[in-house]
């Protein structure tokens, strides 16, 4: 049988499956202590020392620990399921076609109700082993009132990630696997991860970038993966000499482009001349490309290119470059001993 044809596993066989795995240490640890605490029962039997009225405490913190160790770790294994079923879904989907944005499944709220989740669960845990020690919940109240004050003005800068990173959860400018861009704060490359109070983003020279969450909150970030085109936006020179076959010339190449099978012919397609200086007569060419994927954009528009070339030659025409003036200054020359 070929590997496409086996029965994926159901949502209740992955949640069994994911519940087994998160019970699997718990569970072994808790095996190992009831074992200890047979032994220290027998010993303390044996010595007449009465061990239970000892290890009562203990043995009920240990427990509680293991409970909290399983729901966190039951937690985790769900959200790792839920992320790979997300992530196949995604494999099977035509990311050049921009109408199937819409089919993608963000894992981002995953990663955000599991992380809440088990920090409720950690509280609520604490809270509850604390106040079986005999700790009064009033006066740890009024401790947490002066104390979180005192701890706000400690940690500004580290609540501030916290929130910009919940931020980032809640309104998914982007997520993990975006192709993002901040050019004025130096910041391009494909999203690793969205921590809680850091964001690694791997640049385009293989280099890892951190960059803190309450950053993005003041920086305007692009978003390249989300786009819908590829803008071709070329600016091409002919002499004017030959601005009779220019308007000949703009017909041949807005024709080219609007008949290629990767130009979307509904968006925008423009060739004007929109200049004339120093003998040069300055055209622009200006269209959208069906493809949203970057490697394919730059085949695309070498070919167009080329098509464009081809098409000023043939009326009798070339394409030439733009002059350039370098200002000579001799006083500076002297001064250089040049």
């Amino acid at each position: 049988m070929l590997a496409a044809d086996r029965e994926e596993p159901g949502t209740k066989t992955r949640a069994i499956q994911s519940a087994i795995r998160a019970v699997y240490w718990p569970a072994r640890v808790g095996i190992v202590l009831a074992f200890l605490n047979l032994v220290a029962s027998g010993l303390g039997d044996y010595f007449a020392v009465a061990v239970q009225s000892r290890l009562g405490p203990l043995n009920w913190y240990l427990s509680w620990g293991l409970a909290l160790w399983f729901t966190l770790s039951l937690i985790g294994k769900f959200r790792e399921s839920i992320a790979q079923d997300a992530l196949a879904h995604n494999k099977l989907i035509d990311s050049d076609d921009p109408n199937s944005r819409s089919l993608y499944r963000d894992t981002t709220h995953i990663e955000t109700g599991a992380r809440v989740l088990s920090i409720f669960m950690v509280v609520a845990f604490g809270l509850t082993g604390l106040q079986e020690a005999g700790v009064s919940m009033s006066a740890l109240a009024a401790f947490g009132g002066f104390g979180g004050l005192a701890v706000t003005f400690a940690a500004k800068d580290f609540l501030s990630n916290i929130f910009g990173g919940l931020m980032i959860y809640l309104d998914k400018p982007f997520t993990a696997g975006d192709w993002i861009k901040a050019e004025a704060d130096g910041i391009e490359g494909i999203v690793e991860d969205v921590g809680w109070r850091i964001t690694t983003i791997r640049k385009f020279n293989k280099v890892p970038l951190y960059v803190m969450n309450a950053q993005f909150a003041k920086i305007n970030v692009e978003n390249i993966s989300r786009l819908t085109h590829y803008r071709l936006y070329e600016r091409l020179y002919i002499d004017t000499a030959d601005a009779a076959l220019a308007p000949a010339i703009m017909r041949s190449v807005a024709g080219m482009l609007e008949s290629h099978s990767e130009v979307d012919d509904s968006q925008t397609v423009l060739v004007k001349v929109d200049s004339i200086e120093d003998g040069r007569l300055r055209f622009f060419v200006l269209c959208y490309c069906r493809t949203t994927k970057w490697a394919l954009y730059h085949q695309i528009k070498q070919e167009l290119l080329l098509n464009i070339n081809q098409i000023v030659q043939e009326h009798g025409s070339k394409l030439i470059t733009p002059q350039r003036a370098v200002l000579f200054q001799p006083e500076l020359a002297v001064e250089n001993n040049l």
